[in-house]
């Protein structure tokens, strides 16, 4: 039988030794009305990163890098304990106080309830174009996220459920359970299943972490690519019209360029990151009918082409 806790908190690393040891010292500093396990599923590391995670006393499985997706290693994380909730961060999170872990969980209590999902707001050194995405799609004011959104679905309802940092009732992972087999945004694949079978989502503003993306402009294309090849095969998750995509990128453009606290070189490398997230996005959700030798060219995660 496997040991119970109120709370399974489920990090993926690979080499994360320069993030990981002040994402758990803010884990384990927080204030909250639940017994907590933190389990650490490593796809081999090679920089200390586990023994960061055995100090602070978190429980490490190890997933060759071969084997590797999003999916398997919180399926796999999740399993390690029984719990009545999940919570699900990346490595490179620093939780902003000491309320954020119950506040993300507290919501789940609600039998309506499938999932909630934390504010993510910018590190200081955080690029302009990051800052102001997160700014969109992370604004203060908490909502619920529906089925109906899945219908209605524009570019600022494309984030419905984050494991940067979010909870799942296990009951609702058990139904579920993410999906082995895709690349990358095994989140959003797995909030529409939520959504459809009645559950909702929230979006907790008052539960904050501190994340970025620091992408280069070619790995910003291959993650959006991979972003798109994952969700091609689930229709629910396209956006609904094309001309909220382009109003969305137009309107998305122009606010870069109004930013006048940045020089006018990173105004326009904000544009570039922009189009290369857009061009990898669109040519994504071609990938299934692309050669695979172009789709391996083309892809961030190449070790995980054919899973």
């Amino acid at each position: 039988m496997l040991p119970m806790t109120d709370v399974s908190l489920v990090i993926p690393t690979k080499n994360g030794a320069p993030y990981l040891e002040r994402c758990l010292e803010g884990i384990y500093h927080q204030k909250c009305d639940y017994e907590l396990k933190v389990i650490v599923i490593d796809s081999g590391s090679t920089d200390g990163t586990l023994d960061i995670a055995r100090r602070y006393g978190a429980t490490v499985r190890v997933i060759p890098p071969n084997r590797f997706t999003h999916g398997r290693a919180r399926n796999l994380g999740v399993s390690i304990f029984k719990c009545r909730y999940l919570v699900f961060c990346n490595q490179d999170v620093v939780p902003a106080n000491e309320h954020w872990l119950q506040a993300l969980v507290q919501p789940l209590e609600q039998p309506i309830i499938g999932a909630a999902y934390s504010r993510q707001i910018a590190p200081p050194d955080t690029a302009l174009h990051e800052r102001l995405f997160l700014q969109r799609h992370y604004p203060p004011l908490s909502r619920i996220n529906t089925c109906k959104m899945l219908t209605q679905r524009g570019p600022m309802e494309m984030v419905l459920f984050s494991t940067v940092s979010g909870a799942m009732k296990r009951e609702v992972w058990e139904r579920y359970r993410f999906n082995e087999k895709i690349v990358i945004s095994e989140d959003q694949e797995i909030a529409c299943r939520i959504l459809m079978s009645g559950y909702v989502i929230i979006y907790a503003a008052n539960s904050v972490v501190y994340h970025a993306n620091k992408y280069t402009l070619l790995t910003a294309f291959q993650r959006y690519f991979d972003s798109g090849w994952s969700l091609s095969n689930t229709p629910l998750l396209r956006v609904s019209s094309l001309s909220k995509s382009i109003s969305y990128v137009t309107s998305y453009s122009a606010e870069i360029l109004r930013e006048r606290s940045c020089k006018i070189s990173e105004r326009f490398l904000g544009l570039g990151y922009l189009f290369a997230k857009v061009a990898g996005f669109t040519l994504g959700q071609l990938a299934p009918y692309m050669p695979d030798n172009m789709r391996t060219r083309l892809s961030y995660t190449r070790n995980l082409i054919g899973v």
